[in-house]
């Protein structure tokens, strides 16, 4: 049950009808407790996704770089959660790679190429990463949430 709205955006302040607690509609999410428009953080977030740098996406966005900071923690280590929820109870059991080539009809090589392309993927969607530029981390907690977006961003988008 909607108790009231609160804020310039006009966030819902909702009631269990069943214990009567009180929360906002946005609780348990990474827009929580942010007093911008959800419009604006849904732009810093796919700008980031797409593999905008932080300053380059408050430029753009109008939005100061330690709330794109911020955002990009909240986002990240909510993504990390997706995809540790997704792909958590995954088992990938040990073998040996000197066995694997010797069944393998195909190569006694190894194929590196997947390898690869995911690093160049990973180097094109964050610009932490890119080689020979300006883009590069300050703050290690902001490289791994932009990670982890970027992981999940790629997996499951």
């Amino acid at each position: 049950m909607i108790r009231r709205r609160y804020g310039t955006n006009g966030i819902r302040f909702l009631r269990c009808r069943r214990c009567q607690h009180e929360f906002s509609e946005r609780h348990g999410t990474p827009l929580y407790d942010l007093r911008i428009p959800q419009e604006k953080i849904v732009a810093v977030v796919s700008h980031l996704a797409e593999g905008t740098g932080v300053r380059k996406t408050a430029q753009l966005t109008g939005v100061s770089r330690d709330t794109v900071g911020r955002i990009l923690k909240r986002v990240g280590d909510h993504a990390k959660g997706v995809h540790d929820l997704l792909v958590g109870d995954l088992t990938v059991p040990e073998v040996q790679m000197d066995d694997v080539l010797n069944d393998s009809p195909c190569s006694g090589t190894i194929n590196t190429a997947f390898v690869e392309r995911y690093n160049g993927s990973s180097r094109h969607f964050n610009a932490m990463k890119q080689r020979k530029t300006y883009s590069f981390s300050k703050q290690y907690k902001e490289h791994e949430a932009m990670s982890w977006l970027m992981v999940t961003h790629y997996n499951f988008c």
